[in-house]
């Protein structure tokens, strides 16, 4: 969980720490995200370690649109792709939860926003460990 939520606040740390935020900085990292960030943030440490057993079987991956994406499901029963499915829904709400108040908050244009998705797809990609895949222009592969 700890590399998790270093990768997470990398990313919220590096568009709000050089920001006008940054100005109201009092000592306490935390506090230079929005309460809104930082409770998606709580959540997504909370799932984190499920998050990382479905990428190592093969079951999801990180995808270029910056969010999880499902790989392969067929050979589990209902129960488990449930969960599954409902895990990266998770996940993939507090993302939009994280990208939009970064985006609000710096009053990001449209190339701005790609950037930051882009640069967030990088991080979480580039930090996954070896054997778990990505989807990259849709097509999967393999992270050695």
């Amino acid at each position: 969980m700890k590399l998790f939520r270093h990768i997470s606040g990398l990313i919220l740390i590096t568009v709000f720490g050089s920001s006008a935020y940054a100005g109201k900085y009092n000592g306490k990292l935390s506090e230079m995200r929005p309460p809104k960030a930082r409770a998606a943030q709580k959540r997504q440490v909370l799932r984190a370690d499920d998050i990382l057993i479905y990428k190592f079987k093969g079951y999801i991956g990180e995808a270029d649109s910056g969010f999880l994406a499902i790989r392969e499901l067929k050979d589990l029963n209902e129960t488990e792709k449930k969960k599954i499915k409902n895990v990266v829904a998770a996940e993939n709400n507090d993302r939009s939860v994280v990208y939009r108040e970064i985006i609000l908050f710096n009053k990001l244009n449209k190339e701005k926003q790609a950037m930051l998705i882009k640069n967030a797809y990088e991080v979480y990609r580039n930090t996954s460990a070896k054997g778990t895949f990505y989807l990259e222009n849709k097509i999967w592969q393999k992270h050695f």
